[in-house]
């Protein structure tokens, strides 16, 4: 099983092209998310990922003979999301849609995905909060820029005290960062005192 990535994001744009995307995927919820952003190519669904013990023969398609590869390289992660697996709603304001919410992924974000999509779609908007604790990195995407950190570089207080128009003001509200880490320092302080206190008795 893959670590997962919390992901929180609004994509933002004229209303006929933003109630136009969330149409089509909530009718075909079973096509997944990122596929109606940059679909892969029909001639690899079906084919097995590098690791898999197969050795049928597979098509060469965009310079990749199987679907993992594409995805990785075309979408930033390996599998696409369910919309029933995630926390996406859809809204207007004016002449302006929004999709919003949060969504899970393997390993990382897909950045590539939006990235590719943007350059096509100069109109529409993707801001994309993720965290990976388990690989530490967490970062704000913003149309193309990455602000990535290493969260192990920081304390639980430079979340919990900073600035909520920072970044690491805006990751500590998107996903309780700094609470989490102030709930590990206490544990690593609560190891500290148990392992002195048994110096102490067992010499």
């Amino acid at each position: 099983m893959p670590n997962w990535c919390n992901n929180n994001i609004k994509i933002e744009g004229p209303k006929d092209k933003i109630k136009d995307i969330w149409d089509r995927v909530q009718a075909d919820e079973d096509k997944g998310f990122f596929q109606h952003f940059v679909p892969m190519p029909k001639e690899l669904e079906g084919t097995t990922s590098p690791s898999s013990s197969a050795k049928k023969p597979q098509p060469m398609i965009e310079g990749f003979d199987n679907w993992y590869d594409w995805r990785v390289k075309n979408w930033g992660t390996k599998w696409d999301i369910s919309t029933d697996d995630c926390g996406l709603t859809y809204r207007e304001d004016g002449d302006k849609a929004f999709i919003e919410g949060w969504f899970d992924t393997a390993w990382g974000p897909a950045l590539d995905c939006f990235d590719t999509f943007i350059r096509k779609h100069n109109d529409i908007y993707v801001t994309n909060m993720y965290w990976e604790g388990g690989c530490d990195f967490a970062g704000i995407y913003t149309d193309g820029h990455d602000d990535c950190i290493a969260p192990s570089n920081y304390k639980a207080s430079d979340f919990l005290n900073a600035d909520r128009d920072s970044v690491e003001g805006q990751l500590d509200e998107a996903f309780g960062i700094g609470e989490c880490m102030a709930e590990y320092e206490e544990e690593q302080v609560e190891e500290v005192a148990e392992k002195a206190q048994e110096d102490t008795v067992y010499g």
